[in-house]
């Protein structure tokens, strides 16, 4: 009797299983940022109660997966990503965001986008956001690359007085920034949320997701999971370079690892 009762069990356990959706959601960044969007996306799915199998893929391929129905969605993406790829849904509630920066190889004035006007500048080729915004400053001249390494050495050498670039890229090349007496300006120049696009075909499970990120902010999950990839590498990128921050009185510029 006892062993019907625990076969039974566990056919209605899988039974149960099986009833649950299973979404499969490309991720479209390298490292440290993939390891902080795969953790954030995988305890919104659990808290959704919905089987996810998240899958690294190419950035353009991932958006076009996501928006055939290949896949089921795309882990992070500006919210009005759906103006380029129609079938696409957000959830909602930020799940991750992207800081553009400035980075000189000396202290000049950068607030606002129209000082870069004055400057040669340097962006990556394909950092659709970058890219517009030093177009629209008509800066002196303006370089488009398509690797950091390029950037940074053409900053080094002068080519460049200014480059623009997603903070969180600079991760990995704090050993090449390091004694270089490069300068951060602190405010970024735009600050853009990324949010869950699903495929259309799976917009009904976006009230049980919307809900899910609500609560892992809510509740300190998401501060917790950005603190343990990112930050003992901000402090690492805080002692590489010279922060600037205009909030504060002139002449007390320095760096932070000071």
């Amino acid at each position: 009797m006892k062993s019907l009762v625990a076969i039974l069990f566990f056919l209605f356990a899988f039974a149960h299983a099986n009833e649950m959706p299973k979404l499969t959601i490309n991720i479209a960044w390298g490292e440290p940022e993939r390891s902080f969007v795969y953790d954030v996306t995988q305890e919104m799915f659990k808290r959704a109660k919905i089987n996810v199998l998240l899958q690294d893929m190419p950035n353009k391929r991932s958006l076009i997966n996501a928006n055939s129905g290949v896949d089921d969605g795309d882990a992070t993406r500006v919210w009005e990503i759906n103006k380029y790829y129609p079938n696409l849904v957000p959830v909602p509630v930020q799940s991750f965001n992207i800081d553009i920066v400035a980075v000189t190889n000396r202290d000049i004035k950068i607030e606002r986008v129209s000082d870069l006007h004055h400057y040669n500048v340097g962006v990556i080729n394909g950092m659709k956001i970058a890219v517009l915004m030093a177009e629209e400053a008509k800066p002196l001249s303006l370089s488009k690359v398509t690797k950091h390494d390029t950037l940074l050495k053409m900053l080094a050498s002068n080519r460049l007085d200014v480059v623009l670039v997603n903070k969180a890229s600079l991760f990995n090349h704090i050993d090449k920034i390091k004694d270089r007496g490069f300068y951060l300006v602190a405010k970024p120049l735009m600050t853009r949320p990324l949010y869950l696009q699903l495929h259309k075909k799976n917009e009904k499970y976006v009230p049980r997701l919307q809900a899910a990120l609500e609560s892992i902010h809510a509740d300190g999950t998401y501060q917790r999971i950005y603190d343990d990839v990112f930050r003992k590498l901000e402090v690492e990128l805080d002692q590489a370079l010279v922060i600037v921050d205009r909030s504060i009185k002139t002449g007390e510029q320095k760096n932070r690892g000071e």
